[in-house]
């Protein structure tokens, strides 16, 4: 299967090249801010293209060289991993720049060795390449996001198979061009996998609009197609029957009571049908509830 271009992408993972383009940019963005914080200099990117498939179709012959991956373990809101695979060029620049601030004078990616301390100082330089950069995706994103950094290894990717590396699994790969102040260009992978995103693989969808479909009593000839109707999502705090006459009378200042205690569970409609009950909770400084149990739509009667 030939590897899937952003031009030629189907239709049903545009969801998916959106939400992981956004995320990339954030960690593109803070990553280099961190980059360019640790070395000195102004560091900058730029992307070359974007593809989705499996690592072995989209690291052709001629991207398959050394290269220093890093995989990042992505929890929170949505959970999978993503690899940050830097050219052996990259690796030394970013090396070069660490032992100049470390050591104090100049410094030459070329008589620089990624041997243990070598890597050791790249290890480094990725931390903080993802501490800013997950710190950006946060904010761009609005999501609970925890990283962890296992440590870089050398992988010689005219060797070994990307498959066996990065997994067989379809993948998001974002080719980047990096460059420090002074220095030549270098390449970046970033490889995410589709469930950081947090969007569904089409087949669970379908299963999902089955489920849901029966459910309502529906009888769907296209689930796929159902699934992407878009419902009003209600979330009801309390409501109250009052004579016009009093609305007519409001005027700044006025009180309205409910019969509804703070701390209560509150009614989750989608249209105007009762699918769950639910409590409030404040996250990322945003109002939200959480689901705190599901009702049958079946059994559930419109107010």
């Amino acid at each position: 299967m030939p590897t899937r271009t952003v031009n030629d992408m189907e239709l049903a993972n545009r969801e998916v090249i959106d939400k992981g383009t956004r995320i990339a940019n954030a960690i593109m963005e803070g990553g280099s801010a961190g980059w360019s914080t640790l070395t000195g200099r102004n560091v900058t990117y730029t992307f070359s293209s974007t593809d989705y498939g499996k690592p072995d179709e989209m690291l052709k012959a001629e991207d398959r060289t050394e290269a220093a991956v890093s995989p990042v373990a992505w929890s929170g809101d949505h959970s999978g991993k993503l690899y940050l695979v830097v050219s052996g060029q990259g690796a030394k620049e970013i090396v070069a720049y660490m032992t100049a601030l470390m050591l104090g004078g100049g410094a030459n990616p070329a008589e620089t060795k990624l041997d243990a301390d070598g890597m050791d100082a790249y290890s480094e330089a990725v931390n903080s390449f993802f501490g800013q950069g997950i710190q950006q995706a946060r904010g761009e994103l609005g999501e609970t996001i925890k990283t962890t950094v296992s440590p870089p290894r050398m992988v010689d990717l005219t060797r070994e198979s990307p498959g066996s590396v990065f997994g067989a699994t379809d993948m998001l790969c974002f080719a980047v061009k990096f460059v420090i102040e002074g220095q030549l260009p270098f390449s970046v992978f970033l490889l995410v996998e589709r469930s950081v995103t947090g969007v569904q693989n089409e087949e669970n969808a379908e299963s999902k609009a089955t489920v849901a479909a029966e459910k309502l009593g529906v009888a769907v000839d296209n689930l796929a197609t159902a699934l992407k109707i878009k419902l009003p999502l209600i979330v009801v705090i309390a409501t109250k029957m009052i004579r016009m006459e009093a609305i007519q009378n409001m005027s700044p200042g006025t009180i309205i009571e409910f019969r509804k205690m703070s701390g209560e569970m509150l009614d989750v409609m989608a249209g105007n049908v009762k699918i769950a009950e639910a409590e409030v909770v404040i996250t990322n400084q945003c109002f939200g509830v959480q689901i705190r149990s599901l009702v049958d739509p079946r059994a559930a009667k419109p107010d």
